[in-house]
């Protein structure tokens, strides 16, 4: 049919095949066209594949091949739009387009050959550098009741040297049939020539089959290219099989390469891709590198999940994220990138993520992972930026690094063998992950500004996250690790580091807590409890190395040398400077004896430098300071000189009668057994006022205040004025027996006959002070009489 490089349009009702035997036809089903075909044929539109180069085929009706069965000669394919497929042609184009509101329709109930397949639409181009295009905006289907052993079925199949395929419309592929049955299958003709090929689908594919004992398997989209391959999904892809016993891949989305492979294969989902099988051999996405320079990335935006509506006897092999090299040993890098809006989500029996051959995988999760991760044995990395990855976490052989920032993680995370490094920071909750196990080789966790509860043993979720098989713990930045029990195995020799804003904090329980290893530390050790309660003890195997800003927080019964005190124990050595700052725990103070209390324990080399946080500590009149006492750091109370104040009160009196203020000195804690003599600075004398406070007074033993008065003298004068006495504490006799404290004390005596007299001062009186305030008012009254009697003289003259 047809003419090179001619058109062919076709209406209305027809019947039989189609066959296009010339170069660049173009071959058009209208929309009133109405093609059909029933049994044994090569296919309802046939071109053949030694003539129809270029050709292009248009549905914009409907086409139907009923109770399709596969001709003899065996060979090639059999397919209802045949464009070129069936032998080895020289085709550098071909092209096939069913047009929105158009149809294919394809039934097959007999069994047929095994050996080759039936298809909706298949397109081939073999030519060098050749391309071949399928596009569908229509609705296609298949339908597969054959009850006999049954050849594969492809909706879509493309085999060309470089292809493209489009989908916005419907596929749906359902069979019942033991066959393997798949949605589109686009792949190379001559792998060895390269080429690229992608598959783009807007619409939806579905992909069906009931069998209930069949072994093999279907796919949504599977392909294969070399020098660049992407499937592209914005729509929906579902593949369901009911059948326990498929021995091969269930998949949704597969990209496979060659082994002469040397571009990135792809895939991109933003739409949804469900897979629903009992099967042992499951996965929505696939990636599988064929060679070093094949990388592959897997990019989810959208729903990636496989599961099951029955029992499955063996989930060994399924995963919703699959990452299958076709050998092991490859370098080629696989990436899957999870974003925030990414679910890939799997059954409990089954995997979210699984690789195999130890080829290297980046997996970047910002989304929801629902199902356990288990990378391969090479060099992976996983980097969660938020959402979530509930399930174990198991990293694989290789020296692998995984860094969490976000999100949340739940279940166990095993780094497994090789030199791993793990991350934790300040975004990322693990208050639901019950363990972060290091594994065999070098490990290095680091906890940058997270605060999380942690300790080493047997998983216990109420006490945290079990810390297993570590041999360094950085605490970087704020981070801050409660220790809910001993941190590292016992024998380890490892290492705890800890930075300047970080804290280790053994402090919430009672207990001794061991640290199987060494800590460096700049930063903060904690012992001291919220509510203060000197019952903790930290034990460090290792030895201890602090830096100037390392602080270690004790709570200490500031009491006798037998007082409850947190205690630091170094079973090394202990070099660099720390700073002890302690916290009373209700210690009323006390006289300590021999060593005193003890707080630091050294058994091996003491080299390190203690002091203690403000010079001394204070409780109940005693002071306490930090000593070394051997290769130990003791605290060693003195008793404190106590401060004394002066207060009169009322702190105003007139000269009038029965005017009294009593001045109060009063001890900052009791006297001692000996009693004690504080000295005053009593006011000057002054006509106005007495008083019976003494230059020296005793405070009895135990008390700690003492009291004196100042009176006022009545008179009647209504030009004294007013006048203030002012009395203080002078310093003592004995040094460091007490301290002054406060302001002198002040009482105003005013004149009651004139109240609005300006107020005289009359300052008070030191020991000095009172001889050259004496010898001042002699001199003045010396000169004040010269001065009346020359006065008395002058007046005698002038009369």
């Amino acid at each position: 049919m047809g003419t090179a490089g001619g058109s062919v349009l076709c209406s209305g009702t027809t019947t039989g095949q189609y066959q296009i035997n010339a170069a660049n036809v173009q071959l058009t089903n209208d929309a009133t066209g109405d093609m059909t075909l029933n049994g044994a044929s090569v296919g309802l539109i046939y071109a053949v594949e030694t003539a129809a180069n270029g050709v292009l085929v248009i549905n914009q009706g409907k086409m139907t091949w009923d109770n399709a069965l596969y001709l003899i000669p065996a060979g090639g394919g059999r397919a209802l739009a045949n464009i070129g497929y069936l032998t080895h042609n020289n085709f550098s184009a071909a092209r096939f387009r069913n047009e929105a509101g158009a149809s294919l329709v394809m039934t097959t109930a007999s069994p047929a050959l095994t050996d080759s397949g039936l298809d909706v639409v298949a397109v081939a181009a073999s030519a060098a550098n050749s391309q071949a295009t399928v596009t569908n905006a229509g609705s296609i289907t298949f339908t597969n009741t054959a009850t006999g052993a049954s050849v594969s079925n492809n909706v879509i199949e493309v085999l060309a040297q470089n292809f493209t395929v489009t989908n916005t419309g419907l596929v749906n592929s359902q069979s019942s049939a033991d066959a393997f049955t798949n949605g589109f299958q686009p792949r190379m003709w001559a792998p060895a020539s390269g080429g690229s090929g992608s598959t783009i689908n807007a619409g939806q594919i579905h992909v069906t089959n009931t069998h209930p004992t069949r072994t093999l398997g279907s796919t949504g989209i599977y392909q294969r290219a070399t020098a660049s391959s992407l499937v592209q999904n914005s729509g929906s892809v579902s593949v369901v099989n009911t059948s326990a016993g498929a021995t091969s891949a269930i998949g949704g989305i597969a990209v496979i390469g060659y082994a002469n492979s040397t571009g990135l294969s792809r895939i991109n989902n933003t739409g949804s891709v469900i897979v629903d099988s009992p099967s042992n051999y499951v996965y929505a996405a696939q990636s599988g590198a064929a060679s070093n320079t094949n990388p592959a990335t897997i990019d989810n935006s959208g729903l990636l999940e496989i599961k099951s509506s029955t029992a499955i006897p063996d989930p060994a092999f399924r995963a919703t994220v699959m990452v299958l090299p076709s050998a092991a040993g490859l370098t080629a890098l696989q990436t899957i990138n999870n974003s925030a809006s990414g679910i890939i989500r799997s059954d409990p029996q089954s995997y979210a993520v699984l690789a195999y051959q130890d080829v290297p995988v980046h997996l970047n999760n910002a989304g929801t992972v629902s199902g356990s991760v288990f990378l391969s044995g090479g060099a992976d990395t996983l980097v969660h930026t938020g959402g979530s990855i509930t399930g174990r976490i198991h990293m694989g052989a290789g020296n692998d690094s995984m860094q969490a920032s976000g999100g949340t993680l739940v279940g166990i995370t095993a780094m497994d063998e090789g030199d791993d490094a793990l991350t934790l920071l300040a975004g990322v909750d693990v208050s639901q992950a019950p363990q972060f196990d290091g594994g065999a080789g070098n490990d290095i966790l680091t906890l940058d500004g997270v605060a999380m509860r942690g300790f080493t043993g047997s998983n216990n979720l109420a006490n945290g996250s079990n810390l297993t098989l570590w041999e360094t713990i950085h605490l970087a930045n704020a981070a801050n690790l409660q220790l809910r029990g001993s941190l590292f195995e016992s024998g380890a020799a490892a290492q705890l580091n800890i930075d300047g804003a970080a804290t280790l904090n053994a402090s919430a329980a009672q207990g001794t807590f061991s640290v199987y290893g060494s800590i460096a530390s700049a930063g903060t050790i904690r012992l001291a409890d919220a509510s203060a309660a000197a019952d903790d003890r930290l034990t460090l195997t290792g030895n201890f190395s602090g830096t100037a800003s390392n602080v270690v927080v004790l709570d200490t019964v500031l009491g006798d040398s037998n007082s409850a005190s947190d205690v630091l124990e170094v079973n090394g050595s202990t070099s660099g400077a720390s700073t002890l700052r302690i916290v009373n725990a209700n210690g009323l103070g006390a006289v300590t004896s021999g060593n005193g209390i003890l707080v630091v324990k050294v058994d091996g080399a003491s080299d390190a430098v203690f002091s203690l946080e403000g010079g001394s500590i204070s409780a109940g009149g005693f002071s306490y300071t930090l000593n070394k006492v051997g290769n130990n750091w003791y605290l060693q109370s003195m008793l404190l000189a106590p401060t004394v104040s002066v207060a009169c009160t009322p702190a105003e009196l007139f000269d009038s009668v029965n005017q009294v203020s009593t001045c109060t000195l009063t001890l900052s804690q009791a006297a001692p057994a000996q009693g004690l003599s504080v000295n005053l600075n009593l006011p000057a004398a002054n006509p106005r006022y007495s008083t019976s406070c003494l230059q020296t007074i005793t405070i009895p033993a135990g008390a700690s205040t003492a009291t004196c008065t100042i009176v006022a003298t009545p008179n009647t004068d209504p030009n004294d004025g007013d006048v203030l006495a002012e009395l203080s504490i002078a310093p003592a006799t004995a040094a460091g027996s007490y301290e002054p404290a406060g302001t002198p004390a002040q009482v105003l005596v005013r004149d009651d006959d004139n109240r609005g007299a300006a107020v005289k001062a009359v300052p008070s009186s030191g020991y000095g002070n009172l001889l050259l305030l004496s010898l001042s008012l002699s001199g003045a009254g010396m000169l004040l009489a010269r001065r009346q009697q020359q006065q008395a003289v002058a007046h005698q003259k002038t009369h």
